[in-house]
């Protein structure tokens, strides 16, 4: 019993050792946590597995219990903020609408896959993120 209650105390943290401290002049020092939103972000088009024929392909969202903001500032709000788009993990957008058309030429045909994330009004993420991703296909064109 006395050997259990030794491993019980010991194990844990020799194998989940605490997170370091961070140092003093660290970005988690000066800028402490992010915040949580109050947002849910979806897709509305394009769907997963869609095709996609054109050069270009419209891109809808649905965000809820969030709103989209032009101004960037570093007064955040859980509800206030902008959507970036990341095609095949490019950054392809920093929008302030929920609908926009993005262009595909410069992308080769078949599988891609688009993520679209909701952050807050100084385009960094909140936290946990708020993010939707869809999978659509492309024909040769």
């Amino acid at each position: 019993a006395g050997a259990l209650a030794v491993s019980a105390a010991v194990v844990p943290k020799a194998l989940f050792p605490p997170a370091p401290a961070p140092s003093p002049g660290s970005a988690a020092v000066e800028t402490g946590s992010r915040p949580a939103s109050t947002a849910a972000l979806a897709f509305a088009a394009p769907t997963d597995g869609q095709v996609v024929s054109d050069d270009e392909v419209e891109v809808v969202l649905d965000l809820q219990g969030g709103r989209i903001v032009e101004d960037t500032s570093s007064e955040l709000s859980p509800d206030t903020g902008h959507v970036h788009l990341v095609l095949d993990g490019q950054l392809v957008s920093m929008t302030y609408g929920l609908v926009q058309v993005v262009d595909l030429r410069g992308a080769a045909h078949g599988s891609h896959t688009l993520q679209a994330e909701y952050v807050a009004a100084d385009h960094a993420p909140f936290d946990p993120r708020v993010t939707a991703v869809v999978r659509f296909e492309t024909e040769a064109r």
